[in-house]
């Protein structure tokens, strides 16, 4: 289920993939594979995901910040991430509905308040499957 990209640090890997083994259950029933790789020119994110329904997989991002966070962070930025895979499938949807029925402005608009509200609910999801001593981004 999990593979790790060639040349990934061992320790990172080895941390990340205990991580989806231990959160196992979030992962959709459809998802059969799960590629994690480092991505060191992304600032942006602690980790990024790319889903592919079709193909029945997903590619997990880890960045250089990750490497800077707590263990309960890193626990919550990976369950996020697999969270990503159940809203991802309605964000494609979203998207190929927008982009046949919307263009200029309105398009652009109807974009970022999916994502916004995609986010939300990824978040939700995510503190959903880890309990309520989870931390929360507020503490």
């Amino acid at each position: 289920m999990i593979e790790v990209a060639e040349g990934m640090d061992i320790a990172l890997a080895t941390d990340v993939s205990a991580r989806i083994e231990r959160f196992a259950n979030i992962v959709p029933a459809w998802c059969r594979r799960i590629k994690i790789q480092y991505d060191s020119n992304n600032t942006d994110a602690y980790a990024v995901v790319w889903v592919n329904y079709s193909n029945r997989n997903a590619v997990i991002a880890i960045t250089g910040s990750y490497l800077e966070l707590s263990h309960e962070r890193r626990d919550l930025v990976i369950a996020h991430e697999l969270c990503h895979i159940h809203t991802s499938i309605i964000s494609d949807a979203a998207e190929d509905v927008l982009r046949n029925h919307l263009d200029g402005p309105s398009l652009e608009t109807a974009r970022l308040l999916i994502r916004e509200r995609l986010e939300a609910a990824t978040e939700d999801l995510a503190y959903a499957f880890l309990g309520p001593t989870t931390i929360r981004p507020c503490e």
